[in-house]
């Protein structure tokens, strides 16, 4: 291994450094916030919740403003199936 490292000029040492730098980089980019993410200032979540499995006998929902600060819940929130989603609902200036 030695001998085909010296045929491109490179140490062992060098090497290393070339493959920590890439590693490096490569999960550096994986850290990096998605588009949408990054240009939302402000969330809206809704949690649904249901009394079954399918989903299909809806119990109650808590909603959260975080443009607003409204947030609540209604109906029965206390059920193990439940639904979440979000949606921005403030867009940074950019």
């Amino acid at each position: 291994m030695v001998e085909k490292l010296s045929r491109f000029g490179l140490t062992q040492r060098t090497s290393l450094l070339l493959l920590l730098l890439v590693a490096l980089l490569a999960s550096g980019a994986l850290l990096v916030p998605k588009d949408a993410e990054a240009a939302c200032c402000g969330w809206y979540t809704t949690t649904v919740y249901y009394f079954d499995a399918a989903k299909t006998q809806y119990a109650g929902e808590c909603w959260n403003d975080g443009c607003s600060s409204d947030s609540g819940c209604t109906g029965t929130t206390n059920t193990a199936y439940h639904t979440l989603s979000r949606s921005c609902c403030e867009t940074c200036q950019q």
